[in-house]
This record gives structure tokens, sequence and C-alpha cells, in this order.
């Protein structure tokens, strides 16, 4: 199931708390199995507003929302909050907001430029929490002998000239060899 805004919860909210209708403020939600997973996005201008205002939205969710018995423990505990920010935001305004775990998991999406669309804000949240990408590395395979060769030029110099062995055959003479070095 996609990604759907839900303007009806908003307005409910708004009844009993203004703000939540006169902050712009959406609430966004898809199925996951049996959860219902709320996301609740506010726009800002830049980390100064963000960072006077980020609590307002945390505690009327924590109050008019998460504490209603109309969700289940499961919805009430897997709440996000995405902060659009036209500008940048300053690495420790994000730290501090996106650490803190009161109520709700917040991210902090900045630099997004003055006209931000609900489309745009879908795509963000999609990407962020639900669409898994996992990226493939291609390992680097270095042999023993090149590992040795780089960091233990005396033991790879005693090897060549005591040539092959398993590990017990060449041991004594590889120890003998590194002491007289």
């Amino acid at each position: 199931m996609s990604l759907s805004k839900n303007n009806q919860l908003i307005q409910e909210l708004g009844n009993d708390a203004p703000f939540f209708t006169e902050a712009g403020i959406s609430c966004w939600q898809k199925q996951q199995g049996k959860l219902l997973v709320h996301v609740f996005t506010q726009i800002f201008p830049d980390g100064d507003a963000l960072l006077s205002n980020y609590k307002v939205l945390r505690d009327h969710i924590a109050v008019c929302f998460q504490s209603q018995g109309e969700i289940n423990d499961a919805q009430r505990w897997n709440l996000y909050i995405f902060y659009f920010v036209a500008e940048k935001v300053n690495q420790g305004i994000k730290q501090l907001i996106e650490q803190d775990k009161f109520s709700t998991r917040k991210i902090i999406l900045d630099n997004c430029g003055s006209v931000i669309t609900d489309e745009f804000i879908e795509q963000q949240i999609d990407a962020d929490l639900f669409e898994i990408k996992v990226q493939t590395k291609v390992a680097k395979v270095t042999s023993l002998d090149e590992v040795i060769a780089k960091g233990f030029p005396n033991i790879h110099e005693a090897l060549n000239k005591l040539g092959a062995g398993d590990t017990y055959e060449i041991l004594t003479p590889l120890l003998t060899y590194l002491k007289d070095e």
C-alpha cells in the first residue's frame, strides 16, 4: 500500500487543538503489515525557525494524538515527524532535534528550497522510511602474500627464501631466520 495523506485526521485533531490546522501540519500514513505508520510533517524556512518551534508539534502529537485511545501501542510508538526546511540547517541543530526521542522519531530534511510540494514530501518519506536500499560493495580481495609483503616485509622476504611449506614445516626455520635478522 502506498503512502497517503490523511487530511481528515488533521481536521479532527484541529477541532481540539487548532495548532494542527493553523501551523500547516500534514499527516501521512502507510500500512505496513498490521501496523499503520503515521508521519507528521511541518515546513520551516530556516534552522532558527525550526529550533524555536520544533517542540510545539512534538508536544501536540504527544498530548492530542499519542495519548488517545484510538491508536494501538505499536502505532503509538511508531510515530515520525519530518521537518522540511527550505535552507541548510546547522549540524548541531539537526543533532539536537533528531536525538530528541520524546514522543516521536524526528527527521530533518534541509536545503529543500522554497517550494516544497506534497509530491516531494511523499517521495522523501517513502525513500527515508520505507524503501530499503542495499548498496552492493565489491570486495577487494587481497591475497595473504600481499598483506604480508605490505605489512611485514621482513617476514615476506624470509618466506620467499625458505620456500613453500605448510605452516608447521616452515615455522621453525622462519622463527630462526627472523631471530637472526
